[in-house]
């Protein structure tokens, strides 16, 4: 038996290879999606990053520290609470992204979070960075996201870092 060609990129989450581009087609489909090339590896991390983190948990923030994560506090917890202008906040902010990207996107290794207070006292927004290693197919490569949280509603938005 041969061993696997290695790939470029990275084996696709099984959502992802469920996923029907055209329900309309009854034609046969075509070969199933199972691996992501680089680009699109890294497109599927930062879904996935903006999923979890647009999810809320119903665990509070001081029962989770130090708490074994899964299924059932999948997210982060409400952090309308905290400040976009204090520092300790942000800080806050940036190690609950930490450990939930540590433990929920199992592609992303050496997980490092840079938080950012706001400037003006007008803006509720922290400005994170997010960066790691992206487990790939062949050799791992450098990554890093920015993400926006408006503290006021919660949402999070997650673009991909071109800088690298």
């Amino acid at each position: 038996m041969r061993d696997p060609k290695p790939i470029a990129g990275g084996r696709a989450l099984l959502f992802e290879r469920l996923v029907d581009d055209d329900p309309q087609s009854q034609e046969v489909e075509a070969r199933p999606f199972r691996a992501l090339d680089t680009r699109a590896l890294r497109e599927s991390v930062r879904r996935e990053l903006s999923r979890l983190l647009n999810t809320r948990c119903h665990v509070p923030v001081r029962l989770l520290a130090g708490a074994e994560r899964g299924v059932t506090n999948y997210g982060l917890p409400d952090f309308s609470s905290l400040s976009s202008l204090s520092g300790d906040d942000c800080k806050r902010l940036g190690a609950l992204v930490a450990g939930a990207v540590a433990a929920f996107e199992p592609r992303l290794g050496g997980v490092r979070v840079e938080a950012k207070r706001a400037e003006a006292a007008h803006d509720r927004t922290v400005y994170l960075r997010i960066e790691a290693v992206l487990e790939t197919g062949l050799v791992p490569e450098p990554v890093s996201f920015r993400v926006r949280v408006k503290t006021k509603t919660g949402e999070a938005e997650v673009d991909e870092d071109g800088t690298e």
